[in-house]
């Protein structure tokens, strides 16, 4: 079980958005590494036969009329390439929330197409980027342990990452925010003006004092001359907006700026 969440938290701070999944848990194995998957209209797609003999079912293709059957007991389900229309054995037909595909003579299909029709649990865990089928008991292990809290804290933190813009009531936009690094423990930061030639600011790692206030040490002037004027920077997580307030080196409550996230 250590090895999972080593592998889940060290593969979710690489992962794109691309819909590809960090890791995929069916019947509580890691088959990410053996089964090939494609994405369609968000949704990830599986080998209809790989998937469903995992999970018990009989999956059978007809070639004379191109339908591919799976069954499970008393459920049985068909359904063609290219049409979101599942039938059953009674008349019924039901919608998979996309249309399958064949991709290198393989049938595609989304993991819900088995949650909707026999039962499977599907969840999609989003700290992790991870998909685990039928795979409760790996995931409730998971999300218990203090890893992944940690992890899902930090997550949180990371839609703050961004470009935030302060503009005065009597003008143009004036400041820029921007913010590459963020979580529990703290935040990258930088500001620059947009107006005022050769005037910037130095910042850089701002601290976490509470859960939404960060604090640093910087300066701000005309470093071309040297004319830096130390100054302490405090950070508001409104979301989804930050204040700044500035203040002198004895603590004194300069200036209060809003930013709006671009």
């Amino acid at each position: 079980m250590k090895k999972i969440i080593a592998v889940l938290l060290a593969l979710s701070t690489v992962i794109a958005e691309s819909g590809v999944y960090a890791a995929t848990y069916v019947n509580g194995e890691d088959v990410t590494n053996e089964v090939f998957t494609t994405i369609s209209n968000d949704y990830t797609l599986f080998p209809v036969r790989y998937l469903g003999e995992k999970l018990g079912c009989d999956v059978s293709w007809n070639p004379n009329d191109k339908c591919i059957s799976v069954s499970k007991g008393d459920t049985h389900r068909d359904f063609y390439n290219g049409s979101t229309a599942v039938y059953d054995w009674n008349g019924n037909s039901y919608n998979l929330v996309t249309v399958p595909k064949l991709v290198d003579g393989n049938t595609m299909v989304p993991a819900e197409f088995y949650r909707d029709n026999f039962g499977v649990s599907v969840i999609w865990d989003d700290v992790t980027s991870s998909l685990f089928i039928n795979s409760e008991d790996t995931y409730n292990w998971l999300v218990n342990t203090n890893e992944y809290q940690q992890a899902k804290k930090n997550k949180a933190y990371t839609q703050y990452i961004g470009s935030y813009t302060f503009t005065p009531s009597y003008g143009e936009p004036l400041m820029e925010l921007n913010i590459t690094e963020a979580n529990s423990n703290y935040m990258i930061v930088n500001a620059n003006r947009l107006r005022g030639k050769g005037y910037e600011y130095t910042m850089g790692k701002a601290t976490f004092i509470n859960e939404t206030t960060a604090e640093l040490y910087g300066s701000i002037g005309f470093p071309s001359e040297g004319a830096l004027v130390p100054k302490k920077f405090k950070f508001y997580l409104v979301e989804p907006n930050i204040i700044m307030e500035e203040y002198d080196t004895f603590g004194n409550l300069e200036d209060s700026y809003t930013f709006y996230k671009n």
